[in-house]
């Protein structure tokens, strides 16, 4: 996932990959933390990758946009949260 989300924010090279990675998770843990499966296979979902796109460009604040991206961030992950597909049972 690291090379997709690389690309959508227009990074080339591995010196943020560090940081990247670390969004990545921190994008990931909190749609666990909403009841978004985000297992191994869930991870290669286009609706997974998606979300965690929007939640760096959140924080990266991309384009200016940040609080654009967060909506979306949160509109998509709480939709998914919702969706039998990506609810995680309890």
């Amino acid at each position: 996932m690291l090379e997709t989300i690389k690309a959508a924010l227009h990074l080339s090279g591995d010196d943020m990959d560090v940081e990247v990675n670390s969004d990545i998770s921190s994008a990931l843990e909190d749609m666990r933390r909403v009841g978004v499966t985000t297992a191994v296979p869930d991870t290669e979902s286009a609706l997974v990758i998606k979300c965690v796109e929007l939640y760096v460009k959140w924080q990266y604040d991309y384009l200016g946009q940040a609080d654009r991206f967060r909506q979306h961030y949160e509109r998509l992950r709480d939709s998914l949260s919702q969706g039998s597909d990506y609810n995680a049972e309890p």
